[in-house]
């Protein structure tokens, strides 16, 4: 008898992945018939199965079980992590395609990672038990498996009158968060890394004092790098190569939401020095993309390309009544040498 779950192919079977908008999609590969593969989980439609040492997924009528421990919890554990958002789990259908589940996940629930699927931007699902449950990656925190996203802070400045400024920010080094000038940033503002805002507030899991010094970017770039006492884990992020370009895909984190993980993809429409200002800044020391990608309370959040981020949400465009409606971003590759003459300062 095999140990584990097997399955062994009944006829030639393509192996499935899913897309970036999360369909099944034949990935090219086929297993021939008298195949035997690891299973990893199983639907009523299709099976999960490792395939040189990564998953795919197999229509269920072209494989036979050979061995299925009893009970499944037998079998290896999978990545501990958590919810960020409230979710309605998905499995894949007959056709492929995902479809909702009656099981409702609230913000902060308890999973465990059994596979993870993802594109270049970090699309895709991860499973979270052998019946193919899935839920949005983009919508977990993963024990070591950190996001892009998870370097992130939101910044929380108390006002004289009621209510709090709110705004985002980046982790670059243990001790440096890069964020925007005009949140009006001081030693007196806070800032969290917890998914949800809201619960970070009443739970006490607000960081303050901690803001040694704030150092503002010399020619008048709206950008600021805060200068902490205490320094905080990692993730942080990872600094942009080349500079943004007119027709690139992005993402970015939707802190109107009060939301660390809520994050909204793009495309750049064009790069110059638009700023909502009209003050002559550097030349391509930012990019556009389309004005719902932005909201209020969005100021400071990153942008990414892939694992890299690439921008800081600013405001509209100066010339908003002669162009199309866009968000304007600074580009993180303008503010290369003013990040590393502020992280090597002694």
């Amino acid at each position: 008898l095999m140990e584990g779950w097997y399955v062994e192919v009944t006829r030639m079977s393509a192996l499935h992945r899913p897309a970036p908008r999360g369909c099944l999609r034949k990935s090219g590969t086929q297993l021939g018939r008298g195949e035997v593969a690891q299973v990893l989980g199983m639907n009523p439609h299709w099976v999960l199965v490792m395939h040189q040492e990564s998953p795919g997924l197999l229509w269920r009528e072209d494989v036979s079980e050979l061995s299925r421990p009893a009970p499944l919890n037998m079998l290896a554990e999978g990545t501990p992590g958590r919810t960020t958002d409230d979710i309605t789990a998905q499995t894949w259908d007959a056709y492929g395609c995902p479809e909702k589940l009656e099981l409702k996940l609230a913000a902060l629930s308890p999973i465990e990672a059994l596979a993870t699927f993802s594109d270049e931007s970090y699309e895709g699902w991860v499973m979270t038990d052998r019946a193919l449950t899935l839920i949005p990656l983009r919508k977990t925190e993963l024990q070591g498996a950190p996001f892009p996203w998870e370097s992130a802070v939101q910044i929380v400045k108390p006002r004289r009158e009621l209510g709090v400024l709110t705004g985002g920010g980046v982790m670059l080094s243990p001790r440096h968060i890069l964020s925007v000038g005009s949140l009006q940033i001081d030693k007196t503002s806070c800032y969290t890394r917890a998914p949800l805002t809201t619960l970070a507030i009443e739970t006490g899991t607000l960081t303050c004092d901690n803001i040694k010094a704030v150092h503002a970017h010399p020619d008048r770039i709206d950008a600021v790098i805060l200068e902490l006492h205490t320094p905080e884990p990692p993730p942080y992020a990872k600094l942009p190569q080349a500079a943004p370009r007119a027709g690139d895909d992005f993402y970015t984190t939707d802190y109107s939401s009060l939301k660390r993980s809520s994050l909204r993809d793009g495309k750049i429409l064009s790069v110059g020095v638009d700023n909502v200002s009209c003050e002559p800044w550097p030349a391509r020391s930012m990019f556009g993309a389309m004005a719902q990608l932005l909201s209020p309370g969005d100021a400071g959040g990153p942008a990414y390309q892939g694992d890299t981020l690439i921008g800081l949400a600013h405001e509209g465009s100066c010339l908003a009544d002669a162009l199309p409606a866009q968000s304007i971003f600074i580009s993180v590759y303008a503010l290369t040498d003013f990040i590393s003459r502020t992280l090597t300062a002694p």
